[in-house]
């Protein structure tokens, strides 16, 4: 039931492990990794198991309210620039992946062209290299795309 996974700047390091489970991560919409010391490639294995950002039924107009018991959330996320306050409550537009400032390399999984739903990627500050995936084509939410200081071929699919 995780929503929101949020570790910037948390000192991680080293690889991203394969996934122990055939579990899924089903409600996650919003994670930010950036700002650690992650290596190794992307793990592609994960970003199979974000259905909600996979999901081509996101209602945009209206939000989800999670309070449970006392709980309070507020919480400020930074994507592409622009600040998102989450207080008590998570847009369901919201739909955003922050690998950023990392040293992750190799080429982009393809499988990120699957997150449909995803508003903001950011990939930037990095070591990938290749060819930003066709599949790219089919995040049709895509608002937000950042992948600048990496080792990319220049040529933008259609």
């Amino acid at each position: 039931m995780l929503q929101v996974l949020k570790l910037q700047s948390s000192s991680f390091y080293g690889p991203i492990e394969p996934p122990r489970t055939s579990e899924g991560f089903l409600k996650l919409s919003l994670i930010d990794l950036s700002s650690n010391r992650f290596t190794g490639n992307l793990p592609a294995e994960y970003f199979g198991r974000l259905k909600e950002m996979m999901s081509t039924n996101v209602d945009t107009t209206s939000e989800r309210y999670y309070n449970v018991e006392d709980f309070y959330y507020k919480e400020s996320v930074t994507f592409g620039g622009r600040e998102i306050i989450i207080q008590g409550f998570m847009l369901s537009s919201v739909v955003a992946l922050d690998l950023s400032n990392n040293r992750f390399h190799g080429e982009i999984p393809k499988v990120i062209g699957d997150l449909t739903s995803i508003r903001a990627l950011n990939l930037s500050h990095n070591n990938l290299t290749g060819q930003i995936p066709s599949l790219f084509a089919n995040m049709l939410e895509l608002e937000s795309l950042h992948l600048s200081c990496n080792k990319l071929s220049v040529r933008i699919p259609p």
